[in-house]
């Protein structure tokens, strides 16, 4: 807008009112070139004609004409002085104004938040959520909402348990309302009336210690894969049981299977520990089957994994390692006519127990897979058992009155061969016997094998004593005999070959053979060298 300044107006009686600068405003009337001009100051109000055509050399452009409106009136122009300028009137707009202004019929939304509307309590009948639009229902389709009543129906299955449970208060139908004890959830759950079509899960999801003895029910499974049980595991037919570990029993049975079962059970347990003479995991049940899955299971003197009833309950096992801690401890046994099958990994004794026994099957049947045992007594196999099983390593003795099909890798079949090697250069200028190489047998079984020899040697030729060569094999009981007769050899400077063969008889036990030698310190120092070193053990009968 243009700055226009009026003759014989000011603003404050000091400069000519400016319209730009102290809010004049204009506005065109119906007579042409003729506008009226209005202002206020803060305190005067005016209202004045003014023409922006007039030409009059006397009065420059845009001045107030009050006598020459055409026409013949006078100008009209308006004073008029408030005392206190125009009052504030924001309040008559407020809430109880007289002049309060109302959203209604406006669009848009507010700028602060509104408070929701009344609604139905409940949508049923006419105004049900499942005969709503898509647009009514927002976000949830029809599909959606039976898909999520589904889920609910599902959940109505389900009991949690958590440390941070109460069975007193809680329901048990979601985590956050678990119960406390395995226990109260079993009870819960047995008021459903399990069965094979109405199944139900107790879930545990932390990883805290539940001390208390556990009667499951058959048709309800126990997911606590974190957990540890502090106390004794009774387990049902139809169910799945599952634990980070089962620990705190003394005597009984940690895991069992109980009499009068004859369906099948699952059991995963990544650790079985026991202390005195607790077994640590038993099918006892008259018949059916428990499948076993544990990584690590501890005893002391009792028993780790088996039978221990005259039961004909059937057992798979799938086991990391099994420790013997304690004296006459059995890390599997067999009592009843049934069955054992599976693997375990190692069935090793922790410190120095005494009266070990790594299997013991005193009826029925154990078929398994073992890579390594160790204990005073590998297996024992009583009249009318049976032990099956083949183990890649074993150090015990073996009692078989029964039917023995083991194969022990470390054994050697008719024709079968056993061998050892060096092919350094070792050197030696003393008159003590060194070992060069050594062929340890493992456990073999009795019977006559035959004992080959190849070895490389020299002599230095300083002086006229003699170097010593000798193969030899111990007899299981401390003792040793030869293999290969000592063999005197006079200094000579270039290498020369000893070999042969000899048929031995050893006991069931375990044998070092070995190639020895020594050079001579008696005249001038005499070094005896020896290289490309071969020891062969085959069974013969």
């Amino acid at each position: 807008m243009p700055q226009y300044s009026f003759n014989g107006l000011t603003d404050s009686g000091t400069e000519p009112f400016n319209p730009a600068l102290d809010g004049i405003s204009f506005v065109a009337l119906q007579e042409p070139g003729i506008h009226l001009a209005y202002g206020y100051d803060g305190v005067n109000f005016y209202a004045y004609l003014w023409d922006p055509t007039n030409t009059d050399p006397e009065n420059p452009p845009f001045v107030i004409i009050p006598n020459d409106r055409p026409g013949g009136s006078d100008g009209a122009f308006i004073q008029l002085t408030l005392s206190s300028g125009i009052p504030s009137h924001a309040s008559t707009h407020q809430n109880g104004g007289a002049d309060q202004i109302s959203l209604a019929g406006l669009s848009g939304e507010a700028a602060d938040p509104q408070p929701p509307k009344a609604h139905a309590s409940s949508h049923v009948g006419s105004d049900s959520i499942q005969d709503a639009s898509g647009s009514q229902k927002g976000l949830a389709t029809a599909a959606q909402i039976q898909t999520l009543t589904k889920l609910a129906t599902l959940n109505v299955k389900i009991y949690y348990v958590g440390k941070h449970g109460n069975d007193s208060t809680n329901g048990g139908k979601i985590d956050p309302d678990a119960f406390l004890t395995f226990g109260k959830a079993i009870t819960e759950a047995l008021a459903q009336t399990p069965s094979d079509t109405n199944r139900f899960v107790i879930r545990c999801r932390d990883a805290g210690i539940y001390s208390e003895n556990i009667t499951c029910a058959e048709f309800v499974s126990i997911d606590a894969p974190n957990a540890e049980i502090n106390g004794t595991v009774d387990l049902h037919d139809n169910m799945i049981f599952k634990a980070r570990e089962v620990s705190g029993v003394s005597s009984g049975i940690a895991v069992e299977k109980p009499s009068g079962q004859t369906g099948t059970t699952i059991a995963y347990v990544e650790k079985i520990d026991v202390t005195g003479a607790a077994t640590g995991c038993a099918n006892n049940a008259t018949a059916g089957v428990l499948m076993l899955n544990a990584k690590q299971i501890f005893f002391d003197t009792g028993v780790g994994v088996g039978a221990t009833t005259g039961t004909l309950g059937h057992m798979h096992i799938d086991i990391g390692d099994i420790y013997i801690r304690g004296n006459n401890g059995t890390a599997l046994e067999r009592d009843g006519a049934g069955t054992m099958l599976g693997k375990v990994d190692h069935i090793l004794e922790l410190g120095s127990p005494t009266g070990t026994t790594g299997v013991s099957v005193l009826g029925g049947q154990i078929d398994v897979n073992i890579r390594c045992i160790v204990a005073d007594t590998a297996y024992n196999i009583a009249a009318s058992a049976t032990f099956s099983a083949f183990i890649n390593d074993l150090t015990g003795s073996r009692i078989n009155a029964g039917t023995d099909n083991t194969i022990v890798a470390t054994d050697l079949a008719i024709g079968g061969l056993q061998y050892a090697e060096s092919e350094g250069q070792s050197d030696d200028d003393t008159d003590v016997y060194k070992t060069k190489l050594t062929l340890n047998t493992g456990l073999i079984e009795a019977g006559d094998y035959r004992v080959g020899w190849f070895f490389q040697h020299t002599v230095d030729d300083e002086g006229a004593a003699v170097a010593a060569y000798k193969v030899v094999a111990d007899e299981g009981g401390g003792g040793e005999q030869d293999v290969m007769p000592e063999i005197n050899l006079q200094p000579y400077s270039v290498w020369d070959t000893c070999s042969g063969f000899r048929v031995i008889t050893f006991t069931e036990d375990t044998h070092d053979i070995k190639i020895m030698w020594h050079g001579s310190v008696t005249k001038d120092p005499n070094t005896a060298s020896i290289k490309n070193a071969r020891l062969e053990l085959r069974r013969v009968s």
